[in-house]
């Protein structure tokens, strides 16, 4: 299984090849719903996009059952991973901050009935 700890606003979705495991997160705080108004008509509720992003930090994906031997960015570098309480079968991915969108790519030996 796989779960994110990150704010509600952040929309999550992954795709595997073979013993490759990609996940992108999107951070929605960079628009706010919005009704009524001088701009915005009652009946047509739409969003307004902010001038910038809203960064978060410190978004843990989880795993578990997923034998991983490595862990990357979008960019190529190397993610903190981590077993709590020494439980091989779930791992942690630390992504200390980030912008607009993240891109994590995971390499498993085993990737259970594929999440």
């Amino acid at each position: 299984s796989l779960w994110v700890d990150a704010p509600t606003a952040v929309e999550v979705t992954y795709n595997y090849r073979e013993n490759e495991l990609i996940i992108c997160l999107v951070n929605g705080l960079g628009s706010r719903p919005v009704s009524g108004g001088i701009l915005y008509q009652a009946d047509a509720p739409g969003h307004q996009m902010l001038e910038e992003v809203i960064p978060l930090h410190d978004i843990q994906i989880h795993l578990r059952h997923a034998f991983i031997n490595q862990v990357q960015d979008q960019t190529g570098r190397d993610l903190t991973m981590t077993h709590p309480g020494g439980d091989l079968s779930h791992t942690i991915i630390f992504l200390e901050r980030m912008e607009q969108t993240a891109v994590v790519r995971l390499e498993a030996d085993k990737i259970p009935g594929h999440l």
